[in-house]
């Protein structure tokens, strides 16, 4: 009399068993749904500005209408400037694009000099300050005649000693327009020795410049100046050398942007596989932290730098060429 319950207990014990390891087996299924591969993108660049080995960009500004380039040509060949010819043995240029990496306007800087230009800021009125440095020729005595014949019976030629620089001890500024790239103002300030301006900043009316001596005072300088052109004494002092961050972060409204330079896969990007160093600019949601995609670029970046409501500008060094991208993002 007792089997049948026995029984029963069974048959309702394995029952409830296979209930349960089919509802843990959908409740996993439900949990593992099928993950997609983070995309690899070659990032293919906008413009290519045909610079020769000897030319450079060094600043990169960007406001919402423009982007615009800073640098230094020795040469006449780049499509970076409207204007072909040199005025000396360099010149400074700014070139601004539009949001398209379409050229809107170019402006070269300097005279008959050798002249650089190696950084830039806005003031408050929107004007852009780039700074740079040119030699500054001394005078060259004017040789004796040549003798006639009578006294010179070889016809000796004198030649004219050629003009004598100073190397690059000249500070430069220029005020530009953003809207149509023409020069409102030049300034500069002559210092005893060579210089190498690497940063110009704007506040309360005033612009710091620092960068680089080889004055005995200090292997570094500061200047003060005034829109109007009124200079401070320079300050010198020695100061250590720091290392930049091999790391870029850029963080837009809902992405953080990273870029540098790796040769080893990354975790979950399993279409990433670099035989060599490569450049890579990864999108991650500001949101969840998960990476979004991965971009891998032809050489390695100078500037990385957002703009609310556009998008990221890229200014890449591919050899002894630059090349920039614009990409679109919230």
């Amino acid at each position: 009399m007792n089997r049948k319950p026995l029984f029963a207990r069974v048959v309702l014990a394995t029952f409830i068993l296979s209930a349960i390891g089919g509802s843990a087996q959908a409740a996993t299924s439900a949990k593992s749904p099928v993950v997609k591969p983070i995309p690899v993108i070659a990032l293919t660049p906008q413009l290519d500005t045909h610079l020769s080995p000897n030319d450079d960009i060094s600043a990169a500004l960007i406001s919402p209408q423009n982007a615009f380039l800073i640098g230094t040509l020795e040469s006449s060949t780049a499509t970076i400037v409207t204007s072909p010819s040199l005025g000396g043995e360099s010149d400074g240029f700014i070139s601004a694009l539009d949001w398209n990496s379409l050229p809107v306007w170019s402006q070269r800087l300097g005279g008959a000099g050798d002249d650089i230009a190696t950084a830039a800021t806005f003031d408050t009125l929107g004007n852009i300050w780039i700074v740079g440095a040119s030699n500054i020729p001394t005078p060259t005595p004017t040789p004796a005649p040549t003798p006639s014949n009578l006294f010179n019976p070889g016809h000796i030629s004198v030649t004219p000693a050629p003009a004598i620089t100073t190397g690059l001890r000249r500070l430069l500024l220029w005020e530009i327009s953003s809207n149509s790239g023409s020069i409102k103002a030049t300034f500069g300030y002559d210092f005893t020795n060579a210089i190498d301006p690497q940063a110009i900043s704007y506040k309360l009316g005033k612009l710091t410049v620092q960068g680089l001596s080889n004055d005995p005072a200090g292997s570094h300088f500061q200047i003060l100046l005034t829109t109007s052109g009124a200079f401070s004494h320079p300050t010198f002092q020695n100061v250590r050398a720091t290392l930049a961050s091999p790391v870029t972060f850029i963080k837009s409204q809902s992405y953080l942007w990273q870029s540098y330079v790796t040769n080893r896969p990354i975790s979950g990007i399993s279409g990433f596989k670099p035989k060599v160093a490569t450049t890579v600019l990864i999108r991650s949601s500001l949101k969840s932290g998960k990476i979004v995609d991965l971009y891998t670029l032809p050489g390695s970046t100078t500037s990385v730098q957002y703009q609310n409501g556009q998008g990221i500008l890229l200014v890449m060094q591919v050899g002894s060429d630059f090349e920039v991208s614009e990409i679109k993002t919230p």
